[in-house]
């Protein structure tokens, strides 16, 4: 059963969406290599619970943890990224092209 509390613990810069997918890539690995999330979580030297939180979205996973995740499981990080949509945020460039919000449009903000 997943946690009532899934979203509000995701909350942040990532969406829970990304955290979820991720996740299904762990699980989709480490099922293709039959793993247990116990020999997972040995290699990494935390508990099986914590490799089950990553592969349902419950805990968002570091940059360091996911790069040894990577390692252990022999996939490149960008594995875990892999058929993900694009967010629908706008890029940096879209953002340069666009026009300052009116306070900022004078050089800087008005005292």
């Amino acid at each position: 059963m997943r946690s009532k509390y899934r979203f509000e613990m995701s909350e942040g810069p990532v969406s829970p969406d990304v955290n979820l997918h991720i996740g299904k890539q762990i699980r989709a690995r480490r099922t293709q290599l039959k793993l247990t999330q116990a020999k997972v979580a040995s290699s990494l030297g935390c508990g099986f619970q914590q490799i089950h939180n990553y592969e349902c979205g419950i805990t968002r996973l570091s940059a360091e943890r996911l790069w040894h995740l990577a390692h252990a499981l022999g996939v490149p990080v960008g594995y875990f990224y892999e058929q993900l949509d694009a967010p629908s945020t706008p890029t940096l460039a879209e953002c340069s092209l666009r026009s300052p919000p009116p306070q900022f449009a004078g050089g800087g903000l008005k005292p």
